[in-house]
């Protein structure tokens, strides 16, 4: 059984990565696959590239660093809230059996 790539007459790792929308050897304008096949391909080929380039690595780290920072700020907050009295924790543990299922989300 042939690859999807064989079917689509793709030979080498560059022509993966490129994935051409129209077949050069046919008539102009021939689509080579569906067009929602080839979006899709297209998406995750740029996502992996993406994902494999020094700088996509870096923005993926400094995203989750800073979402990390601001998740460890808000806990800080909520649990300095002991110090200003126990109507204040009392609020806030309040607060936060009221978020629900929200609060695990």
């Amino acid at each position: 059984m042939p690859t999807p790539w064989q079917r689509w007459g793709v030979e080498s790792n560059r022509d993966r990565l490129s994935f051409p929308l129209l077949d050069t050897s046919g008539p102009a304008n021939t689509i080579t696959r569906p067009a929602a096949v080839s979006a899709r391909i297209i998406f995750v080929t740029n996502i992996a590239a993406f994902h494999r380039s020094s700088v996509g690595r870096k923005m993926i780290v400094a995203v989750t660093g800073v979402i990390l920072i601001l998740f460890v700020i808000g806990h800080l907050l909520g649990n300095l809230q002991i110090f200003l009295g126990p109507e204040w924790i009392n609020g806030y543990a309040e607060h936060l059996r009221e978020l629900g299922i929200f609060l695990w989300v």
